[in-house]
This record gives C-alpha cells, structure tokens and sequence, in this order.
C-alpha cells in the first residue's frame, strides 16, 4: 500500500467535528478545506510515501527547507488507493525542493474540477492521517538533513538558515 503526503496550511481545518458546525448539511463540509487543498492549473502535488512512511521526515524537512522562516510544519498522509476509488489520474512531475532525492517522490493529481476536488475533501475528511511538526522539530529536520548532505546549507534562504543556527547552538549547549 503507497501513501500519499500533501502539506497542508493548518491541520485544525481538518479537525473540527459536526458539533463545531452546525450549519453544515449532511455531507457537506467546510470550505476552508477546500481552500487548503490548493490547485494550480487543475492539479494537486502529493508525495508519495512507502507503507513503513520511512521518507516521511526526509520529506518534511525537504518542504521547510523551501520556506523563508522556520514555522511548525502541518501536513497529511493517506492511502493512494483513495485516487483511484474517486477516479482520480495522478503522474509523475518535476518538483523544485531542496532535497533533490526528495524531487523523485513528487506527483501531481491532474484534470482536476471543482466536484473532483470537493469529492477527494470530503474522502480526506475521515480517511486521512494528520500530523505536526512544531517549529523545534522541524529545526531539527533540517539539521539533520544539512549533517547528513541531503540538504546544502547554503541553499537555505538567510532568514531561515539564522534560525536553524540558533536552535542548533542552543540544542549543542
């Protein structure tokens, strides 16, 4: 079983229970997940994931390395077969994180419309996995993937390399 990843802009969009929204229909949820699972040109990036989530960190540090500040980062993984169950095509496309190992595991959804991407946030409402990375955790990602030569510091914008030194002095202390 292949997992996907998608980056998310906050994991609370996804978490509010019927309870929080009365004023929904049966079936229906809000529209701030649909606004959260941003297309460009009626496609969607995912990552692709083994079972074992094994590249997980390896990703996550990939996206924050692509950001201009260190902040918590929040994302969610489910099931490829779900793409499929909605009739869903997804290929293989070019991906521009810092981590070019990473690149590889990048896919785009295609051919997207407004009733398939409703369809797919409806599905991710119960049928995915979602997880944090706090701002210290994911200075930590980077750390690693910088000492291990997955990452060139270099390549970090200024902001963001400062903040990773910082945490990292005060992690060596």
């Amino acid at each position: 079983m292949a997992l996907a990843l998608r980056i998310t802009d906050d994991n609370l969009i996804w978490k509010d229970s019927p309870d929080e929204t009365p004023w929904l229909e049966d079936g229906d949820i809000p529209a701030d997940r649909i606004s959260d699972l941003r297309t460009e040109e009626n496609q969607l990036s995912i990552w692709m994931l083994k079972e074992d989530k094994s590249e997980l960190s390896r990703c996550l540090s990939a996206f924050a390395a692509n950001r201009m500040r260190l902040t918590k980062l929040d994302y969610m993984i489910f099931n490829v077969d779900l793409l499929s169950e909605l009739n869903l095509d997804y290929i293989e496309s070019k991906s521009n994180l810092r981590d070019k190992e990473i690149n590889i595991l990048h896919r785009d959804i295609i051919n997207l419309s407004a009733k398939k991407l409703f369809s797919l946030a409806q599905v991710l409402t119960s049928k995915c996995e979602l997880g944090r990375k706090e701002k210290q955790d994911v200075a930590s990602l980077l750390i690693e993937s910088i000492d291990k030569g997955w990452i060139r510091k270099e390549s970090l914008q200024p902001s963001l390399l400062l903040e990773v030194e910082k945490i990292s002095e005060k992690m060596a202390k």
